[in-house]
């Protein structure tokens, strides 16, 4: 079974409209602690694959430390 995590869509469609950083505290708030847990796990793994690709563009080639999740 697959949870559809509507209240971390909203937040993430909301930051995207540039809302401010009180609105998106306000909306993290909000959160269930499942949530919150969800949304610090996909901001880890949007992190990490943020420095691979960086890495990439800079060396050309792959890092060998590349966390494929």
């Amino acid at each position: 079974m697959t949870y559809h995590y509507s209240s971390i869509e909203k937040l993430l469609v909301e930051a995207g409209k540039d809302q401010s950083l009180l609105d998106i505290r306000t909306y993290i708030h909000r959160l269930t602690t499942d949530e919150r847990l969800r949304l610090r796990t996909m901001m880890g793994t949007i992190e990490a694959q943020m420095c691979d690709i960086e890495y990439e563009q800079l060396f050309g080639g792959d890092d060998e430390n590349t966390t494929n999740t």
